[in-house]
């Protein structure tokens, strides 16, 4: 996911021009679309295995699943799930933040 970092000199002049540079991050990325992959990828694995991620990475972290590849596969998932969700999380809070009305 690309990452906006803005300073006193390099803040935008208006909030057209972040909702565009928002935009263009967005669509250059497609990151809810990948986010979207990643849930249906965790499902699956839920479904299959009839365990909730949150429970089998609380027992992977334990020890008690084994080095099976699946785990490991469902452990890195669940990994980039959550560094996802914390990005995505992030970038909705600078568009609360910044994206005031403006007034002409």
């Amino acid at each position: 996911m690309p990452e906006l970092t803005y300073t006193q000199q390099n803040i935008p002049a208006s909030g057209k021009i972040l909702r565009e540079q928002l935009n263009n991050a967005l669509t250059d990325s497609a990151v809810l679309d990948d986010f979207v992959e990643i849930i249906r990828e965790l499902t699956r694995l839920e479904i299959k295995h009839g365990m909730a991620s949150q429970l089998f990475w609380q027992k992977f972290q334990a020890g008690e699943m084994g080095d099976d590849i699946e785990w490991v596969r469902w452990a890195n998932k669940y990994e980039i799930y959550h560094e996802m969700y914390a990005n995505i999380s992030s970038l909705f809070e600078t568009l609360t933040r910044y994206t005031l009305p403006v007034v002409p």
